[in-house]
C-alpha cells in the first residue's frame, strides 16, 4: 500500500494588532478679550456749572481777535468754553459775557439773539451738508411720488416735509409714515430746501439709511428749538 502523505496544515500568519490611534486633544478655546469702550470726556457748562458728556454740550472757541465762535464739530484747536443747550444758560452767557470768564481774556459781548442766530446758522449748514452728502451717496430722495413708493416698500427711515407744504400733503404723508412706523419731521420751506439742495421745489424728502436719518434729525430738532427761542426774543 502506498503511504499517503499527510498534508500539513498551513501556518496562519499572525496579524499585527491594529495600531492604537492617539487621541488628539481638542483645540483650546481662545477667550474673547473684552474691548473696553473709550470713556466719553466730560465738561462743565460755564453758565450753570453742570457736568455733562462733551458731545452733549455746545463748544465755543476764540478766534484770537476777541470773538467767540460756535464749534459745532468740537474739533477746532484751542481752549473750549462749554454751554448747555438750554435757553437760560445761553441767555445768561450773553447777558454776563461768560465767554470772557471762560477764555480768561477780553471777548466781545454777544447779544442773546445774535448768539442764537449764530448757532442756528451753523446748525442749518450742518443739516444741509448731511442731506447733500446723502443725495450723493444715493440715500436721500426727493419728490412726493418717490417718497410714497419708498414708504410703501419699507425703505424710508425718515420723511421730511417742508413747513409750507399743503395740509393735504401733510395729512397724507403722516398717514403713510404712521402705517410703516416711520418718523415724519418738518423741515425748512420748499424754496430753501430747493436752493440748498439744488433741486426743483419739493413737497417731500425721504432718507433711506437709518444712521443718516438719526444724524439728520439731531440738527433739525435743535433748529426748531432755537427758532422757538428766537420767536420769544
Amino acid at each position: 500500500m502506498k503511504n499517503l502523505k499527510k498534508n500539513h496544515p498551513k501556518k496562519t500568519e499572525k496579524k499585527n494588532p491594529p495600531k492604537k490611534t492617539e487621541k488628539k486633544n481638542p483645540p483650546k478655546k481662545t477667550e474673547k478679550k473684552s474691548v473696553n469702550k473709550p470713556e466719553v470726556p466730560e465738561r462743565s457748562c460755564v453758565a450753570c456749572g453742570k457736568t455733562a458728556d462733551r458731545p452733549d454740550l455746545l463748544r465755543f472757541v476764540t478766534d484770537g481777535e476777541g470773538k467767540a465762535i460756535y464749534d459745532r464739530k468740537g474739533k477746532l484747536p484751542g481752549r473750549g468754553v462749554y454751554l448747555c443747550f438750554d435757553e437760560e444758560c445761553l441767555r445768561l452767557a450773553a447777558k454776563k459775557n461768560l465767554f470772557a470768564k471762560g477764555f480768561k481774556e477780553n471777548i466781545n459781548r454777544k447779544e442773546y439773539a445774535q448768539l442764537l442766530e449764530e448757532i442756528k446758522t451753523v446748525t442749518a449748514d450742518y443739516f444741509f451738508a448731511l442731506l447733500k452728502s446723502g443725495r450723493g451717496a444715493g440715500l436721500v430722495f426727493t419728490g412726493s411720488s418717490k417718497c410714497e413708493k419708498l414708504l410703501e416698500t419699507s425703505q424710508a427711515k425718515l420723511l421730511l416735509i417742508p413747513e409750507d407744504a399743503s395740509e393735504d400733503t401733510v395729512k397724507k404723508a403722516f398717514a403713510l409714515a404712521e402705517a410703516q412706523g416711520v418718523t415724519v419731521m418738518k423741515c425748512p420751506d420748499k424754496l430753501t430746501m430747493a436752493e440748498e439742495l439744488d433741486v426743483p421745489l419739493i413737497a417731500a424728502l425721504a432718507v433711506t439709511d437709518e444712521k443718516l436719518a438719526e444724524a439728520v434729525s439731531v440738527p433739525l430738532k435743535r433748529a426748531g428749538v432755537i427758532k422757538s427761542w428766537l420767536d420769544g426774543v
